[in-house]
Protein backbone atom coordinates (compact mmCIF):
# COMPACT_ATOMS: atom_id res chain seq x y z
CA UNK A 1 0.00 0.00 0.00
CA UNK A 2 1.38 3.43 -1.02
CA UNK A 3 2.44 6.14 1.36
CA UNK A 4 -0.13 8.61 0.00
CA UNK A 5 -2.98 6.10 0.35
CA UNK A 6 -1.96 5.32 3.91
CA UNK A 7 -1.94 9.01 4.81
CA UNK A 8 -5.35 9.47 3.19
CA UNK A 9 -6.70 6.50 5.12
CA UNK A 10 -5.31 7.87 8.37
CA UNK A 11 -6.76 11.28 7.64
CA UNK A 12 -10.24 9.87 7.02
CA UNK A 13 -9.99 7.78 10.20
CA UNK A 14 -8.94 10.81 12.24
CA UNK A 15 -11.76 12.91 10.78
CA UNK A 16 -14.27 10.23 11.72
CA UNK A 17 -12.67 9.94 15.16
CA UNK A 18 -12.95 13.72 15.65
CA UNK A 19 -16.59 13.82 14.56
CA UNK A 20 -17.56 10.85 16.74
CA UNK A 21 -15.55 12.18 19.68
CA UNK A 22 -17.19 15.59 19.26
CA UNK A 23 -20.67 14.01 19.23
CA UNK A 24 -19.96 11.87 22.30
CA UNK A 25 -18.53 14.90 24.07
CA UNK A 26 -21.74 16.88 23.44
CA UNK A 27 -23.91 14.00 24.72
CA UNK A 28 -21.76 13.63 27.84
CA UNK A 29 -21.62 17.35 28.55
CA UNK A 30 -25.34 17.89 28.03
CA UNK A 31 -26.42 14.83 30.01
CA UNK A 32 -23.91 14.89 32.88
CA UNK A 33 -22.71 18.50 33.20
CA UNK A 34 -19.15 19.59 34.10
CA UNK A 35 -18.73 17.12 36.99
CA UNK A 36 -19.90 14.09 35.01
CA UNK A 37 -17.79 15.16 32.04
CA UNK A 38 -14.86 15.54 34.40
CA UNK A 39 -15.42 12.05 35.85
CA UNK A 40 -15.29 10.46 32.40
CA UNK A 41 -12.19 12.49 31.53
CA UNK A 42 -10.48 11.38 34.74
CA UNK A 43 -11.24 7.68 34.21
CA UNK A 44 -9.86 7.85 30.68
CA UNK A 45 -6.80 9.69 31.98
CA UNK A 46 -5.99 7.16 34.71
CA UNK A 47 -6.66 3.94 32.82
CA UNK A 48 -5.33 5.44 29.59
CA UNK A 49 -2.06 6.11 31.39
CA UNK A 50 -1.88 2.50 32.62
CA UNK A 51 -2.87 1.12 29.21
CA UNK A 52 -0.25 3.16 27.40
CA UNK A 53 2.63 2.66 29.84
CA UNK A 54 1.89 -0.30 32.09
CA UNK A 55 3.63 -2.62 29.62
CA UNK A 56 7.00 -0.91 30.31
CA UNK A 57 8.02 -0.45 26.70
CA UNK A 58 7.29 -3.76 24.97
CA UNK A 59 4.61 -2.34 22.69
CA UNK A 60 6.93 0.54 21.78
CA UNK A 61 9.50 -1.96 20.46
CA UNK A 62 7.14 -4.07 18.33
CA UNK A 63 7.62 -2.52 14.89
CA UNK A 64 11.37 -2.06 15.25
CA UNK A 65 11.94 -5.73 16.12
CA UNK A 66 9.52 -6.80 13.43
CA UNK A 67 11.34 -4.88 10.69
CA UNK A 68 14.93 -4.17 11.80
CA UNK A 69 16.01 -7.47 13.40
CA UNK A 70 16.44 -11.11 12.40
CA UNK A 71 13.55 -12.26 14.60
CA UNK A 72 10.51 -13.50 12.69
CA UNK A 73 7.14 -11.78 12.98
CA UNK A 74 5.74 -14.89 14.65
CA UNK A 75 8.48 -14.87 17.31
CA UNK A 76 7.91 -11.21 18.14
CA UNK A 77 4.11 -11.57 18.12
CA UNK A 78 3.94 -14.63 20.38
CA UNK A 79 6.54 -13.25 22.75
CA UNK A 80 4.87 -9.85 23.11
CA UNK A 81 1.30 -11.10 23.54
CA UNK A 82 2.44 -13.68 26.12
CA UNK A 83 4.30 -11.02 28.06
CA UNK A 84 1.30 -8.67 27.98
CA UNK A 85 -0.99 -11.34 29.43
CA UNK A 86 1.38 -11.94 32.35
CA UNK A 87 1.92 -8.22 32.80
CA UNK A 88 -1.84 -7.61 32.90
CA UNK A 89 -2.40 -10.04 35.77
CA UNK A 90 0.40 -8.43 37.78
CA UNK A 91 -0.94 -4.93 37.09
CA UNK A 92 -4.45 -6.05 38.08
CA UNK A 93 -3.24 -7.35 41.44
CA UNK A 94 -1.43 -4.07 42.10
CA UNK A 95 -4.46 -1.93 41.16
CA UNK A 96 -6.89 -4.00 43.27
CA UNK A 97 -4.51 -3.77 46.23
CA UNK A 98 -4.10 0.00 45.92
CA UNK A 99 -7.86 0.41 45.57
CA UNK A 100 -8.48 -1.76 48.64
CA UNK A 101 -6.24 0.44 50.77
CA UNK A 102 -7.76 3.62 49.36
CA UNK A 103 -4.58 4.81 47.65
CA UNK A 104 -6.18 5.30 44.22
CA UNK A 105 -9.70 5.65 42.78
CA UNK A 106 -11.25 6.06 46.20
CA UNK A 107 -14.17 8.00 44.66
CA UNK A 108 -15.12 5.10 42.35
CA UNK A 109 -16.66 1.72 43.25
CA UNK A 110 -15.10 -1.64 42.38
CA UNK A 111 -17.05 -2.02 39.14
CA UNK A 112 -15.21 1.00 37.71
CA UNK A 113 -11.88 -0.66 38.54
CA UNK A 114 -12.93 -3.87 36.76
CA UNK A 115 -14.07 -1.90 33.71
CA UNK A 116 -10.84 0.09 33.78
CA UNK A 117 -8.68 -3.03 33.85
CA UNK A 118 -10.59 -4.49 30.91
CA UNK A 119 -9.95 -1.18 29.13
CA UNK A 120 -6.23 -1.66 29.86
CA UNK A 121 -6.12 -5.28 28.66
CA UNK A 122 -7.88 -4.66 25.36
CA UNK A 123 -5.74 -1.57 24.79
CA UNK A 124 -2.60 -3.68 25.36
CA UNK A 125 -3.71 -6.17 22.72
CA UNK A 126 -4.86 -3.72 20.07
CA UNK A 127 -1.70 -1.59 20.41
CA UNK A 128 0.53 -4.65 20.06
CA UNK A 129 -1.37 -5.95 17.03
CA UNK A 130 -1.44 -2.49 15.43
CA UNK A 131 2.36 -2.44 15.47
CA UNK A 132 2.43 -5.33 12.99
CA UNK A 133 -0.07 -3.64 10.69
CA UNK A 134 2.06 -0.47 10.72
CA UNK A 135 5.28 -2.39 10.05
CA UNK A 136 3.71 -4.08 7.02
CA UNK A 137 2.08 -0.81 5.92
CA UNK A 138 -1.40 -2.29 6.25
CA UNK A 139 -2.65 1.07 7.44
CA UNK A 140 -5.92 0.98 5.49
CA UNK A 141 -6.97 -2.32 7.05
CA UNK A 142 -5.91 -1.08 10.49
CA UNK A 143 -8.12 1.98 10.07
CA UNK A 144 -11.11 -0.03 8.84
CA UNK A 145 -11.23 -1.92 12.13
CA UNK A 146 -10.63 1.26 14.09
CA UNK A 147 -13.49 3.09 12.39
CA UNK A 148 -15.83 0.13 12.89
CA UNK A 149 -15.17 0.15 16.64
CA UNK A 150 -15.68 3.93 16.80
CA UNK A 151 -19.04 3.68 15.06
CA UNK A 152 -20.16 0.97 17.46
CA UNK A 153 -19.12 3.18 20.41
CA UNK A 154 -21.19 6.05 19.00
CA UNK A 155 -24.22 3.81 18.46
CA UNK A 156 -24.06 2.50 22.03
CA UNK A 157 -23.78 5.97 23.58
CA UNK A 158 -26.49 7.40 21.31
CA UNK A 159 -28.87 4.61 22.37
CA UNK A 160 -28.11 5.39 26.01
CA UNK A 161 -28.97 9.02 25.33
CA UNK A 162 -32.19 8.20 23.49
CA UNK A 163 -33.38 5.92 26.30
CA UNK A 164 -32.16 8.39 28.95
CA UNK A 165 -29.73 5.96 30.53
CA UNK A 166 -26.64 8.13 30.26
CA UNK A 167 -24.37 7.87 33.29
CA UNK A 168 -20.63 7.74 33.90
CA UNK A 169 -20.45 3.95 34.25
CA UNK A 170 -22.39 3.16 31.07
CA UNK A 171 -20.44 5.72 29.02
CA UNK A 172 -17.19 4.18 30.23
CA UNK A 173 -18.56 0.69 29.44
CA UNK A 174 -19.16 1.79 25.84
CA UNK A 175 -15.47 2.71 25.56
CA UNK A 176 -14.46 -0.70 26.94
CA UNK A 177 -16.71 -2.54 24.48
CA UNK A 178 -15.33 -0.60 21.51
CA UNK A 179 -11.75 -1.34 22.60
CA UNK A 180 -12.61 -5.04 22.90
CA UNK A 181 -14.04 -5.13 19.38
CA UNK A 182 -11.06 -3.28 17.91
CA UNK A 183 -8.57 -5.67 19.54
CA UNK A 184 -10.65 -8.67 18.41
CA UNK A 185 -10.73 -7.54 14.76
CA UNK A 186 -7.00 -6.76 14.71
CA UNK A 187 -5.84 -10.01 16.33
CA UNK A 188 -8.16 -12.17 14.26
CA UNK A 189 -6.84 -10.74 10.98
CA UNK A 190 -3.20 -10.01 11.78
CA UNK A 191 -2.22 -13.17 9.89
CA UNK A 192 -0.17 -14.74 12.69
CA UNK A 193 -1.37 -17.66 14.80
CA UNK A 194 -0.84 -17.18 18.51
CA UNK A 195 0.64 -19.65 20.97
CA UNK A 196 1.97 -18.88 24.41
CA UNK A 197 5.75 -18.52 24.24
CA UNK A 198 8.23 -16.31 26.10
CA UNK A 199 11.71 -15.66 24.73
CA UNK A 200 13.71 -14.14 27.59
CA UNK A 201 16.54 -13.06 25.29
CA UNK A 202 14.14 -11.27 22.95
CA UNK A 203 12.34 -9.65 25.88
CA UNK A 204 15.64 -8.32 27.22
CA UNK A 205 16.53 -6.77 23.86
CA UNK A 206 13.05 -5.27 23.47
CA UNK A 207 13.24 -3.72 26.91
CA UNK A 208 16.65 -2.24 26.13
CA UNK A 209 15.29 -0.60 22.99
CA UNK A 210 11.67 -0.08 24.03
CA UNK A 211 12.30 1.49 27.43
CA UNK A 212 13.87 4.53 25.80
CA UNK A 213 10.82 5.03 23.58
CA UNK A 214 8.60 4.09 26.52
CA UNK A 215 9.86 6.86 28.77
CA UNK A 216 9.83 9.28 25.84
CA UNK A 217 6.19 8.42 25.13
CA UNK A 218 5.36 8.62 28.84
CA UNK A 219 6.86 12.10 29.06
CA UNK A 220 4.89 13.24 26.02
CA UNK A 221 1.68 11.70 27.36
CA UNK A 222 2.26 13.63 30.58
CA UNK A 223 3.01 16.75 28.59
CA UNK A 224 -0.42 16.49 26.98
CA UNK A 225 -2.23 15.34 30.15
CA UNK A 226 -0.37 16.63 33.22
CA UNK A 227 -2.37 19.85 33.16
CA UNK A 228 -5.58 17.82 33.50
CA UNK A 229 -4.26 15.81 36.46
CA UNK A 230 -3.15 19.03 38.14
CA UNK A 231 -6.47 20.79 37.49
CA UNK A 232 -8.37 17.86 39.03
CA UNK A 233 -6.22 17.97 42.16
CA UNK A 234 -5.91 21.75 42.46
CA UNK A 235 -9.27 23.03 41.18
CA UNK A 236 -11.69 20.07 41.26
CA UNK A 237 -13.47 17.67 38.90
CA UNK A 238 -15.89 20.33 37.58
CA UNK A 239 -13.07 22.55 36.36
CA UNK A 240 -11.51 19.52 34.67
CA UNK A 241 -14.81 18.92 32.87
CA UNK A 242 -14.77 22.46 31.44
CA UNK A 243 -11.07 22.31 30.58
CA UNK A 244 -11.45 18.92 28.86
CA UNK A 245 -13.74 20.53 26.25
CA UNK A 246 -10.99 22.97 25.28
CA UNK A 247 -8.45 20.16 25.20
CA UNK A 248 -10.61 18.03 22.90
CA UNK A 249 -10.97 20.91 20.42
CA UNK A 250 -7.28 21.78 20.50
CA UNK A 251 -6.16 18.17 20.15
CA UNK A 252 -8.53 17.68 17.20
CA UNK A 253 -6.00 19.75 15.23
CA UNK A 254 -3.55 16.91 15.80
CA UNK A 255 -5.64 14.72 13.51
CA UNK A 256 -3.34 15.94 10.72
CA UNK A 257 0.00 14.87 12.28
CA UNK A 258 -1.67 11.74 13.69
CA UNK A 259 -2.81 10.89 10.16
CA UNK A 260 0.74 11.23 8.94
CA UNK A 261 2.65 9.72 11.86
CA UNK A 262 2.03 5.98 11.45
CA UNK A 263 2.17 6.16 7.66
CA UNK A 264 5.50 7.99 7.80
CA UNK A 265 6.86 5.56 10.38
CA UNK A 266 5.92 2.55 8.26
CA UNK A 267 7.39 4.14 5.12
CA UNK A 268 10.67 5.08 6.82
CA UNK A 269 11.07 1.56 8.21
CA UNK A 270 10.90 0.32 4.62
CA UNK A 271 13.46 2.80 3.23
CA UNK A 272 17.20 2.17 3.58
CA UNK A 273 18.65 3.99 6.61
CA UNK A 274 21.19 5.83 4.43
CA UNK A 275 18.87 6.84 1.58
CA UNK A 276 18.58 10.63 0.99
CA UNK A 277 14.89 10.05 0.36
CA UNK A 278 14.45 9.75 4.14
CA UNK A 279 15.44 13.38 4.73
CA UNK A 280 13.28 14.70 1.94
CA UNK A 281 10.24 12.68 3.00
CA UNK A 282 10.65 13.79 6.61
CA UNK A 283 11.09 17.53 5.96
CA UNK A 284 8.38 17.61 3.30
CA UNK A 285 5.89 15.89 5.61
CA UNK A 286 6.65 18.21 8.52
CA UNK A 287 6.32 21.25 6.26
CA UNK A 288 2.94 20.30 4.79
CA UNK A 289 1.61 19.27 8.19
CA UNK A 290 2.66 22.56 9.82
CA UNK A 291 0.94 24.78 7.27
CA UNK A 292 -2.24 22.70 7.14
CA UNK A 293 -2.50 22.93 10.94
CA UNK A 294 -2.15 26.73 10.77
CA UNK A 295 -5.11 26.89 8.38
CA UNK A 296 -7.24 24.64 10.58
CA UNK A 297 -6.40 26.60 13.73
CA UNK A 298 -7.30 29.89 12.03
CA UNK A 299 -10.71 28.48 11.09
CA UNK A 300 -11.18 26.91 14.53
CA UNK A 301 -10.44 30.17 16.35
CA UNK A 302 -13.41 31.86 14.66
CA UNK A 303 -15.70 28.99 15.72
CA UNK A 304 -14.86 28.94 19.45
CA UNK A 305 -17.76 31.29 20.40
CA UNK A 306 -20.08 28.42 19.45
CA UNK A 307 -18.83 26.23 22.32
CA UNK A 308 -21.34 27.45 24.96
CA UNK A 309 -24.16 27.21 22.41
CA UNK A 310 -23.32 23.58 21.67
CA UNK A 311 -22.24 22.26 25.07
CA UNK A 312 -24.22 24.57 27.34
CA UNK A 313 -23.47 27.83 29.16
CA UNK A 314 -21.70 25.93 31.97
CA UNK A 315 -18.86 25.32 29.49
CA UNK A 316 -18.50 28.93 28.30
CA UNK A 317 -14.98 29.34 29.71
CA UNK A 318 -13.79 26.48 27.49
CA UNK A 319 -13.75 28.96 24.57
CA UNK A 320 -10.81 30.90 26.03
CA UNK A 321 -9.00 27.68 26.94
CA UNK A 322 -9.35 26.47 23.35
CA UNK A 323 -7.90 29.63 21.81
CA UNK A 324 -4.92 29.59 24.18
CA UNK A 325 -4.19 25.91 23.46
CA UNK A 326 -4.50 26.53 19.71
CA UNK A 327 -1.50 28.89 19.88
CA UNK A 328 0.77 26.11 21.09
CA UNK A 329 -0.66 23.08 19.35
CA UNK A 330 0.70 24.33 16.00
CA UNK A 331 4.23 23.62 17.23
CA UNK A 332 3.24 20.30 18.80
CA UNK A 333 2.26 19.22 15.28
CA UNK A 334 5.90 19.63 14.20
CA UNK A 335 7.12 17.37 16.98
CA UNK A 336 4.44 14.75 16.31
CA UNK A 337 5.69 14.23 12.77
CA UNK A 338 9.38 14.43 13.71
CA UNK A 339 9.58 11.35 15.92
CA UNK A 340 9.30 8.65 13.18
CA UNK A 341 12.60 9.83 11.68
CA UNK A 342 14.52 9.09 14.88
CA UNK A 343 12.68 5.86 15.74
CA UNK A 344 13.33 4.37 12.30
CA UNK A 345 16.98 5.45 12.51
CA UNK A 346 17.40 3.62 15.82
CA UNK A 347 17.94 6.95 17.65
CA UNK A 348 15.11 6.98 20.21
CA UNK A 349 17.30 8.79 22.78
CA UNK A 350 16.78 12.06 20.89
CA UNK A 351 13.06 11.86 21.58
CA UNK A 352 13.77 10.88 25.19
CA UNK A 353 15.87 13.99 25.87
CA UNK A 354 13.43 16.40 24.24
CA UNK A 355 10.30 14.87 25.78
CA UNK A 356 11.83 14.93 29.28
CA UNK A 357 12.71 18.61 29.03
CA UNK A 358 9.25 19.43 27.70
CA UNK A 359 7.29 17.72 30.48
CA UNK A 360 9.48 19.29 33.19
CA UNK A 361 8.83 22.71 31.66
CA UNK A 362 5.09 22.01 31.53
CA UNK A 363 4.88 20.93 35.18
CA UNK A 364 6.82 23.99 36.38
CA UNK A 365 4.61 26.45 34.50
CA UNK A 366 1.41 24.67 35.59
CA UNK A 367 2.44 24.95 39.23
CA UNK A 368 3.07 28.66 38.74
CA UNK A 369 0.09 29.59 36.55
CA UNK A 370 -2.85 27.43 37.73
CA UNK A 371 -3.09 29.19 41.14
CA UNK A 372 -2.97 32.56 39.37
CA UNK A 373 -5.21 32.08 36.30
CA UNK A 374 -6.98 28.76 36.93
CA UNK A 375 -7.73 26.68 33.84
CA UNK A 376 -6.50 29.51 31.60
CA UNK A 377 -3.15 29.30 33.38
CA UNK A 378 -2.99 25.57 32.64
CA UNK A 379 -3.65 26.32 28.97
CA UNK A 380 -0.87 28.93 28.87
CA UNK A 381 1.56 26.52 30.55
CA UNK A 382 0.76 23.77 28.04
CA UNK A 383 1.09 26.12 25.08
CA UNK A 384 4.54 27.20 26.25
CA UNK A 385 5.63 23.56 26.47
CA UNK A 386 4.15 22.77 23.03
CA UNK A 387 6.11 25.67 21.51
CA UNK A 388 9.33 24.42 23.09
CA UNK A 389 8.53 20.86 21.94
CA UNK A 390 8.27 21.75 18.26
CA UNK A 391 11.06 24.32 18.10
CA UNK A 392 13.54 22.01 19.83
CA UNK A 393 12.98 19.35 17.17
CA UNK A 394 13.62 21.85 14.39
CA UNK A 395 16.82 22.98 16.10
CA UNK A 396 17.98 19.37 16.47
CA UNK A 397 17.30 18.63 12.81
CA UNK A 398 19.25 21.71 11.71
CA UNK A 399 22.27 21.44 14.00
CA UNK A 400 22.55 17.66 14.47
CA UNK A 401 21.00 16.06 11.38
CA UNK A 402 22.24 18.58 8.77
CA UNK A 403 18.83 19.81 7.62
CA UNK A 404 18.24 23.50 6.96
CA UNK A 405 15.47 25.80 8.19
CA UNK A 406 14.37 26.20 4.57
CA UNK A 407 13.66 22.45 4.40
CA UNK A 408 10.84 22.84 6.93
CA UNK A 409 9.24 26.16 6.00
CA UNK A 410 9.92 27.04 2.34
CA UNK A 411 8.30 25.35 -0.68
CA UNK A 412 10.56 24.90 -3.69
CA UNK A 413 10.17 23.54 -7.22
CA UNK A 414 12.28 20.55 -6.21
CA UNK A 415 9.79 19.86 -3.42
CA UNK A 416 6.89 19.77 -5.82
CA UNK A 417 8.62 17.53 -8.39
CA UNK A 418 9.88 15.04 -5.85
CA UNK A 419 6.54 15.03 -4.05
CA UNK A 420 4.59 14.16 -7.19
CA UNK A 421 7.13 11.50 -8.23
CA UNK A 422 6.84 9.80 -4.83
CA UNK A 423 3.05 9.89 -5.04
CA UNK A 424 3.10 8.20 -8.45
CA UNK A 425 5.53 5.47 -7.33
CA UNK A 426 3.61 4.72 -4.15
CA UNK A 427 0.25 4.44 -5.91
CA UNK A 428 1.51 1.35 -7.68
Amino acid sequence: MGYAKNISSNFIAEIINAVIGFTISIITARALGPEGKGSIAYLLLVFGLIASYGHFGINNATTYFQKRTTYSEEEVFNNNISYLIINFFIISIIIFTLKYFGVILSDYDLSFVILGLLFVFFSYLLTSAAGFYIGNERIVKLNQYYITSLIIRLILITLLFIFRRVNVKLIFSAYVISFFLNSFFLLRNVGIGYRFKLNVGLLKKEFQYGLIIYFSALFIFLNYKVDQFMIKNMLGIGELGIYSIGVSFAESILLIPDSVNTALLGRLYNIDKFSPKRNFLTSMTIKYTFYICIVLITIGSFLTPLIPLIFGRAFQRASTVTIILFSGIIFASIAKVSTPYFFSQGKPKVHLVISFLVVVLNVIFNFILIPVWGINGAAVASSISYFFYGVTYIMWFVFKEKFSFKDFFVFTEVDKKLFYSILKRNKK
